[in-house]
């Protein structure tokens, strides 16, 4: 996971340092892609969108774009 986490660097792409793990997805999701235990995927969607939001914005911070 490092190394391509210093790929992603090197290329100049985000690197969120979260994860949103969704074990034996066919058990978690029904055939349509909807969640079948909805609150505990809300809760770790949440969870990762907060990282990856506040990822974003010490991104914008540093280049100096407004969020």
């Amino acid at each position: 996971m490092i190394m391509l986490q210093t790929v992603f660097l090197k290329v100049h792409a985000s690197v969120v340092p979260a994860t949103f793990p969704v074990p034996l997805v066919q058990k978690n999701y029904d055939e349509n892609g909807n969640a079948i235990d909805k609150e505990k995927t809300e809760k770790g969607q949440y969870l990762f969108g907060g990282s990856l939001e506040e990822c974003l914005k010490s991104k914008y911070k540093v280049l100096g774009i407004k969020y």
